[in-house]
């Protein structure tokens, strides 16, 4: 996606909303700040970091300030506009430091949506897990290929796949269900899950890609 700054383009891969100040992953490898006018003319906030080799494909709040950046190529970050700081977060589970997305669920876990499975990180107790699909369990992710992810409003997780559909974790259970179809669109195993959207409705969009 993109917005208009200073004259030009600016093309971003993430964006979150902090109580209006628009905290954008850029694909020129930064992390920057806006607000919007009611014409909706950007104004540059104070802050503005440099991520080195990757961009921010996820920014998510870390409570304190500061967020967590979800990059493609370098990992998990944790930065701070304010200070001017970027940290590398260690984790001993992260399969890829190519990261596909990453949400964060009520509990204030983050999970961090890889092509090689899904790590699961907990800043409260520093401690990191990985999940991937087991072919000898039906409840065990649908593919360990994920591309994009989503908590909806009950605090439920959505995770799409290359070619396996859905993976479905209902808030109140540890087994993940696996969605390969939807009911007048076709197959979901047909295609790459790109993203995931929640309608004003309640209803789940799934918006795929398929080669």
């Amino acid at each position: 996606s993109k917005f208009m700054r200073d004259g030009r383009y600016m093309l971003f891969y993430s964006v979150f909303n902090d109580s209006g100040k628009y905290v954008f992953g850029t694909s020129s490898r930064e992390l920057v700040a806006y607000s919007f006018d009611s014409d909706g003319v950007p104004h540059r906030e104070s802050g503005f970091l440099e991520l080195g080799q990757s961009s921010a494909i996820a920014v998510l709040p870390a409570g304190d300030g500061s967020y967590w950046l979800g990059t493609n190529g370098n990992g998990l970050l944790k930065a701070d506009l304010d200070s001017g700081t970027v940290k590398n977060v260690p984790l001993q589970s992260l399969p890829s430091r190519r990261i596909e997305n990453a949400v964060l669920d009520r509990q204030g876990r983050i999970w961090i949506v890889t092509k090689k499975g899904l790590c699961v990180y907990d800043p409260a107790e520093g401690s990191d897990c990985l999940i991937t699909h087991d072919i000898y369990d039906p409840s065990s992710l649908s593919s360990s290929v994920l591309r994009s992810s989503l908590v909806d409003s009950d605090g439920n997780l959505w995770f799409g796949t290359s070619y396996d559909g859905v993976s479905f974790l209902n808030s109140n259970q540890s087994a993940f269900n696996t969605i390969r179809s939807h009911p007048g669109s076709g197959a979901l195993s047909d295609g790459i899950v790109k993203s995931f959207k929640q309608t004003r409705y309640l209803s789940i969009s799934i918006m795929m890609q398929f080669i």
